[in-house]
């Protein structure tokens, strides 16, 4: 088992959100940033709240990329983890510190860790001990802390 490294609060997350549990109106136009709470649900299976790590190629290269790269970098783990194509997708993108900080206003304090998965999906990442149900934290988490979409697909 690898072992559970912290992430720097000064680093980033980022949730893939399928369609479903976007935030929409009922013709299917984004509400706010399109994230509702339910996408920051565990999935089935897992004890923790699936993200990737923004920075990993960068700090695993030992240099700064810009964003847009990285951002790449994280579809490619992703496509590569999870072969499926959805141009209605998004990808959620937090400050770790934000998430902990909202959290632990919430008196819900959350760690947040590199979690290599499978070799394909080096940058993948966890919250541990974030609720799996809606509530005011996971409301303002997906509101506030995750407030930059992305679409997940680019062609």
């Amino acid at each position: 088992m690898t072992k559970r490294l912290p992430i720097l609060d000064t680093d980033h997350v980022v949730r893939y959100v399928p369609k479903g549990r976007r935030a929409v109106d009922e013709d299917g136009n984004l509400l706010g940033n399109g994230i509702a709470w339910n996408a920051l649900q565990q999935r089935q299976g897992e004890t923790y709240v699936s993200v990737n790590w923004l920075e990993f190629h960068s700090r695993t290269r030992g240099q700064q990329l810009p964003k847009a790269q990285e951002l790449a970098l994280v579809r490619d783990d992703l496509a590569q983890a999870y072969p499926r194509k959805n141009g209605e997708a998004l990808l959620a993108i937090a400050n770790v510190g934000e998430v902990k900080k909202i959290a632990g206003e919430a008196d819900k304090p959350v760690r947040v860790t590199h979690e290599p998965s499978r070799p394909n999906n080096l940058s993948h990442a966890g919250i541990r001990q974030l609720s799996n149900t809606q509530n005011a934290l996971m409301d303002r988490l997906a509101a506030e802390a995750f407030a930059e979409t992305v679409l997940a697909c680019k062609y």
